[in-house]
């Protein structure tokens, strides 16, 4: 018996492609395939964690959620499955030792478990195919990421720290029905310092970047933005024009079947034509987006393909300046999904990406 719950079309894609590579049944531990196959129902209850409270078991005839007695009501009377589609086990024993019940030579795991091989990897494949459902759910998180943005500026002012400042992006996030998984903040000398930074007590004084990835339903979106509060110097304008020029190249580049690894040597191209030669080293250039932040990155060995139907969140960079939004590829083109109404946009051969927002008073 099939689960109420599952998308039936991902559920036959996930079917064939387990038994292409040998196996009858696959124990999904993670999450973000927990997620995939229901279109968005959560398992995970601390959000750091990879591995949710409650598993999925698909075997060639059968689909069921493996949890304990302390999830079962929540899955029954706010995800919408059935009960009769539930194994429950006390939380003593714990939904680990349910799991080991199902081990058979036959079973693969999207997580190192036991002897079953792990081969979440390949399930990137199947994700990064949106259904319409994934897209219509990706519109509204790209809309409440950009709303929860753009409710910063009017909120954060010079001596606050980074820490506060990131109080207020998570807030913001979490008022809107999203999860800030990713939530970095820098200010001033350590915008340029480092591509990843967590927030510290250092106050504010001029500049600030806001990088964001915020949750919902299981998928993710990603974006960046820049405050710098008193003139914008032009070196600083200088370099953020330039990184757009590079993501507006990107976005010029795309067409279905390209490589990421085609992709990668398009954007180092780009870096060194607009003088930036060798910047692709210090920091990925982002990838195929979907039930995590990166479901593929762009590399120069890569061999996954770019197709209609994906979600796209590329992040070029350089010191002090990077343009990232998570974006829609469609039949009619590209979709900002992140879009925010109050950063000024830069436009470079008809595409336009957020610029630095100034604050003069």
């Amino acid at each position: 018996m099939d689960m109420n719950m599952v998308n039936h079309e991902k559920l036959a894609k996930l079917r064939g492609h387990i038994l292409s590579l040998g196996y009858q049944s696959i124990l999904l531990m993670r999450s973000s395939n927990f997620a995939w196959l229901t279109d968005g129902a959560q398992s995970v209850v601390g959000i750091a964690s990879d591995i949710g409270s409650s598993f999925i078991l698909v075997t060639q005839k059968t689909a069921l959620v493996l949890t304990t007695n302390i999830e079962k009501k929540r899955l029954i009377e706010e995800e919408g499955f059935l009960e009769n589609e539930i194994v429950s086990i006390s939380w003593e024993r714990g939904v680990l030792s349910l799991a080991q019940e199902y081990i058979n030579p036959g079973l693969a795991c999207d997580y190192s478990f036991f002897n079953s091989p792990d081969i979440n990897s390949s399930l990137s494949l199947l994700r990064i195919n949106l259904t319409s459902s994934d897209q219509n759910q990706y519109i509204d998180l790209g809309m409440l990421a950009a709303k929860s943005m753009d409710s910063v500026p009017a909120l954060i002012k010079p001596g606050m720290s980074e820490i506060e400042i990131s109080s207020i992006l998570a807030g913001e996030c979490i008022k809107n029905g999203i999860f800030p998984i990713v939530n970095l903040i820098a200010v001033d000398e350590r915008v340029f310092a480092y591509g990843h930074p967590l927030p510290t007590n250092k106050k504010l004084k001029n500049y600030v970047v806001l990088i964001l990835c915020a949750r919902k339903k299981g998928l993710v979106v990603s974006m960046t933005r820049f405050i710098h509060f008193g003139k914008v110097p032009l070196e600083l304008k200088f370099n953020m024009h330039k990184i757009i020029e590079v993501d507006a190249e990107i976005a010029r580049a795309l067409v279905p079947g390209i490589t990421l690894g085609n992709l990668y040597l398009r954007i180092k191209d780009t870096y060194a034509a607009v003088g930036l030669a060798g910047n692709e080293k210090f920091h990925h250039q982002g990838g195929i987006a979907g039930y995590v932040s990166r479901e593929f990155l762009v590399t120069s060995t890569s061999e996954v393909q770019i197709e209609h139907g994906q979600a796209l969140a590329f992040n070029p960079s350089a010191k002090g300046a990077k343009s990232e939004e998570t974006l829609l590829f469609t039949t009619q083109g590209l979709k900002i999904l992140t879009q925010t109404a109050h950063w000024p946009l830069w436009e470079y051969k008809n595409i336009v990406r957020a610029d630095i927002l100034e604050i003069l008073h």
